[in-house]
């Protein structure tokens, strides 16, 4: 109709005959019909004015085809239950992508997936979001072309159940190792190991660590008077060095010890701050330890020039 001629249109709403091949009115019509053949006829009628004759019209709408169904996805299932369900884990897939544009394109691409990758793709999308997020790039492409170029087989790990590391395995520490570990005990932590007896293979320490050879080597102090050893104090190299050994073998870093420079008189040092025999004990802060620095790692003893 849109293509057809005025006077054409305006016959076939007056009822008159037209000819299906050249869309002309047929001859065989009134010609009192014809327009310019009745002196008293009104003007052309125009597209919104309503015709005079509905005869020959049809009111209801010519049917539409149905859409058709997304390739390889099925369409949604209608409210009473007909057509084909969605493709598994693709609602979650939808709910969880933050940008929802064109559903019907993303079921399209998503219906295309094997169950493994719909699976793995669902998966994929918390991961995702979260590397943008670490980006700090605020675009997020639409669900259904990132499907399309499988972006979620940068995260083949998602979805997997998170390997549980395996457990540490237990050793009872004894020999020098074990009096080694007496000796750090008693520098960082100023006490004494509690130890342990086993039925089988005598008293030690259970512990999940693995042997320590530098351990060994401070065996050889194990029994030794602790007051000829040196004073490192907090600041310099060596205090850091032994602290730092001290959490490896430990576990907790240690606190520096107020060490004590002279004796205890209780005539000076344990009368009232108002007497004028009172003098202050002297004292420092730091680890007393047998050597300046720590072993190595390997069990032997560095030169200390080094």
């Amino acid at each position: 109709m849109f293509e057809a001629d005025v006077d054409v249109i305006e016959a076939r709403a007056a009822g008159e005959i037209v000819d299906a091949e050249n869309d002309a009115v047929s001859t065989a019509s009134d010609p009192s019909k014809l327009r310019g053949s009745d002196p008293h006829a009104g003007t052309r009628l125009g597209l919104g004015r309503p015709s005079q004759s509905c005869e020959g019209l049809i009111s209801e709408p010519e049917p539409e085809d149905s859409p058709q169904a997304p390739m390889g996805g099925g369409r949604e299932p209608s409210q009473d239950g007909e057509g084909e369900a969605e493709p598994e884990h693709f609602a979650e897939a939808w709910d969880a992508w933050p940008v929802k544009l064109r559903r019907d394109l993303a079921l399209a691409e998503f219906g295309k997936l094997s169950p493994p990758d719909r699976a793995l793709c669902r998966a994929a999308i918390p991961h995702f979001l979260k590397m943008l997020r670490d980006l700090r790039r605020n675009h997020v492409p639409n669900f259904h072309l990132w499907v399309r170029t499988r972006g979620f087989d940068e995260f083949p790990n998602a979805g997997k159940p998170a390997e549980k590391p395996a457990q540490p395995t237990r050793r009872l520490v004894q020999g020098d190792e074990l009096r080694g570990l007496q000796v750090a005990v008693s520098i960082a932590e100023r006490r004494d190991l509690p130890l342990v007896q086993d039925q089988t293979l005598g008293w030690g320490y259970w512990t999940a660590m693995p042997p320590q050879p530098d351990l060994v080597a401070m065996s050889k102090h194990f029994g030794v008077d602790r007051d000829s050893w040196l004073i490192v104090e907090p600041g310099s190299p060596q205090f850091a060095a032994w602290r730092d050994r001290f959490k490896l073998w430990l576990g907790v870093e240690p606190q520096a010890e107020r060490i004590f420079l002279e004796p205890f008189d209780p005539n000076v040092h344990g009368v009232s701050s108002s007497n004028p025999n009172f003098r202050l004990r002297k004292a420092r802060s730091g680890f007393r330890v047998p050597r300046e620095f720590p072993p190595l790692r390997d069990g032997k003893w560095s030169r200390e020039s080094e």
